[in-house]
């Protein structure tokens, strides 16, 4: 691949999850959470619903929309408390908040050789808002960026795939779509939101898609940010 300056870029955009670090850190705490809150409430054996969400989590992604339904089917509880039971799993899910989030290897020295090179730096990430927020806090980055997008305040239907932040950030820097590139790890919201948008983009195989598919053989992809900072 060309590297940015050849490309003519003027602005590099990352995803955040599963792309400057792993999700997986907050999710499995964010379960031990729930299991923490929730097996004393209806009087389960410590564990039990850790290891249900992990076991059907792995059956299918972190995104899976029936993750606590499914779980409820698991465990032995009496059914007319399944839907009180999935409000608390949603409940307590929303309330989390790590002590600690670790960058992938490599991320910071990324983050400062762009901005030594003045690229226009920003972030566009789906989800709650305010949990987003708080992921940038513990992780200590906000620092190294020009622009954050929480793709959620233009609404959840707006949301990659949606072109909707991409477009946004196009109109707010007053520049050409083909001179962002948007990097990440997601084929289906990441690939098709820039796509959708025209913008260039980038995929870093890490988390959990790092061994999707993706059918179109000119998409250009990186392992890791050592690899991404040779690009820069």
């Amino acid at each position: 691949m060309k590297t940015f300056k050849k490309l003519l870029i003027k602005a590099i955009f990352f995803d955040l999850d599963d792309t400057l670090y792993d999700r997986s850190q907050f999710e499995i705490n964010a379960y031990k959470f729930i299991d923490q809150k929730l097996c004393k409430k209806y009087d389960l054996k410590k564990g039990v619903i850790y290891k249900n969400l992990i076991k059907i989590k792995n059956l299918h992604n972190y995104n899976y929309r029936k993750l606590f339904e499914d779980t409820f089917k698991k465990i032995k509880v009496d059914p007319k408390k399944k839907n009180i039971f999935e409000r608390n799993c949603l409940k307590y899910y929303r309330e989390f908040v790590p002590n600690k989030l670790r960058l992938y290897p490599n991320t910071i020295n990324v983050l400062k050789k762009i901005n030594k090179e003045n690229y226009f730096v920003g972030i566009i990430t789906n989800g709650r808002v305010k949990k987003q927020k708080a992921k940038m806090k513990i992780l200590n980055i906000e620092k190294y960026f020009n622009l954050i997008v929480y793709a959620r305040n233009f609404g959840k239907k707006k949301e990659k795939p949606n072109p909707r932040s991409f477009n946004f950030v196009s109109q707010k820097l007053k520049i050409k779509p083909d001179e962002i590139i948007y990097i990440g790890d997601n084929p289906k919201t990441d690939y098709i939101g820039a796509k959708n948008a025209k913008v260039n983009f980038l995929r870093i195989k890490l988390g959990e898609y790092r061994k999707v598919i993706i059918l179109k053989k000119n998409i250009k992809s990186v392992k890791s940010m050592k690899e991404l900072s040779k690009l820069i």
